[in-house]
């Protein structure tokens, strides 16, 4: 059963500061809600969901982490947001960086058998962000651990340390940009499902995995590392498309790999029927196509070059030619591939931190005046209760938005300002 977090009171749990925020350090003794009406919640010190306990964060919520603290889960944590109210971590700061706090950290429920599957982590609508290790997977053994419709970004590591005898986790329809590396770990157990999501702008995208309908731009050292199976994705833009260790069971099949440095780069790669590498279309690639590292010789056949010219195609190759002590790349060349471009970005609504508004009177009576900044200049104001439910919509005009409050019972509103597809960052309204 949950019951409200502000009944859970105790000094090592939480403290209300003077500005209404909620402090959490210490130990979570109890199932709770962290309500979107007593945002933000501020993780001051390590903070600890016991096991057994079930920790349900509300569409809307903010959950902010002063410097060096960490969330540590050893019971359940549900963060289930909704399209047009999504759920925040980030960093308790006006200036926040990348590593500002640890993270959360998964550990095992305690609670339940070891290895039970009771889905310790499911987020969906969240934002993640200025983690040094947003998901840490200390123990991965109560999954699965399921990651939907969310967006990470400044992070050093977004999802690291998944053991390979782990419980599946899942990232699906997920934007990843702006962080050093995104998903990790997993091994060669196949636990790791990434599907639809995009990787723009990290350093390093993901490294193992089932890899499906994935889209990586712009990854400055490498888009993907494979060592289990990516198909139907697309690389541009990148400076190593993908890097490749094609050996066990893996394959990298039906993937569009072009307007890179290095289109993909083959660690090593065996010879048997499970290893495939085809039906690939990987073209104009600025470097190399293709740059091989191991010694024995590979066949590529089967995968599409946008050219029929032999000598073309072997010069945009680095094999043995190039290093005798590397293996030679047998390929075939047609012209017979046709261009698939990458499906639109599916990400959540945002919250647009370079913009803000100012909201005067407030406390209101009467009415309240809604001014965003300087550079937005369509946008909706949308005016909740403190259960969660629109009480006041309407489209917002150049300059100041006045706001009639009379119709609306007296007490806490949150407002929403909506430019476009981003959330300019939520205010309180009291009402009198």
């Amino acid at each position: 059963m949950f019951r409200p977090l502000i009944t859970l009171i105790g000094v090592l749990f939480f403290s209300f500061s003077v500005n209404a925020q909620v402090n959490i350090a210490g130990g979570i003794y109890n199932d709770a809600i962290f309500y979107k009406s007593f945002s933000p919640y501020v993780i001051s010190g390590d903070a600890f969901i016991m096991p057994g306990v079930n920790v349900l964060v509300e569409p809307g919520a903010v959950v902010k982490f002063k410097r060096g603290a960490k969330l540590i889960v050893r019971g359940n944590l549900r963060a289930i947001g909704t399209k047009t109210d999504s759920i925040l971590f980030t960093a308790d700061t006006s200036a926040p960086y990348v590593g500002y706090y640890q993270g959360i950290q998964v550990e095992v429920n305690g609670g339940v058998s070891f290895g039970q599957k009771t889905t310790q982590i499911q987020m969906e609508y969240c934002i993640g962000e200025y983690a040094s290790e947003f998901i840490k997977f200390k123990s991965a053994y109560n999954g699965p651990y399921i990651f939907r419709h969310s967006r990470f970004a400044n992070n050093r590591y977004v999802c690291k340390e998944i053991a390979q005898s782990a419980h599946e986790v899942y990232y699906d329809n997920c934007l990843f940009h702006n962080n050093y590396s995104c998903v990790t770990g997993g091994g060669e157990s196949h636990k790791v499902y990434i599907t639809n999501c995009w990787f723009l702008n990290n350093a390093y995208g993901s490294s193992g995995g089932h890899v499906s309908n994935c889209v990586y731009k712009g990854n400055t050292v490498e888009g993907a590392y494979l060592y289990q199976e990516i198909e139907n994705s697309y690389f541009f833009e990148n400076k190593i498309g993908a890097r490749l260790d094609m050996h066990h069971d893996t394959r990298f099949v039906n993937n569009e790999v072009f307007n890179n440095e290095i289109g993909i780069e083959i660690d090593r790669m065996g010879i048997a029927s499970h290893i495939v590498l085809t039906n690939n279309r990987i073209c104009q690639n600025t470097s190399f196509n293709v740059k091989y590292d191991h010694t024995n010789n590979i066949d590529l056949s089967g995968n599409c070059w946008c050219s029929n010219d032999q000598s073309f195609i072997s010069g945009k190759i680095f094999d043995g030619y190039d290093n005798p002590v590397l293996g030679l790349i047998k390929f075939d060349s047609h012209l017979n591939c046709g261009i698939r471009l990458p499906p639109p970005m599916s990400i959540p609504t945002t919250v647009d931190r370079e913009n803000t508004f100012t909201m005067h009177p407030n406390p209101a009576t009467g009415y309240t005046a809604i001014e965003p900044q300087t550079g937005v200049y369509k946008y909706d104001v949308i005016v909740n209760d403190v259960q969660g439910r629109i009480v006041l919509s309407l489209v917002g005009q150049v300059g100041k938005t006045v706001i009639n409050t009379r119709p609306l019972t007296p007490g806490m509103y949150i407002v929403q300002v909506r430019n476009g597809d981003k959330v300019l960052p939520i205010r309180k309204l009291v009402v009198r």
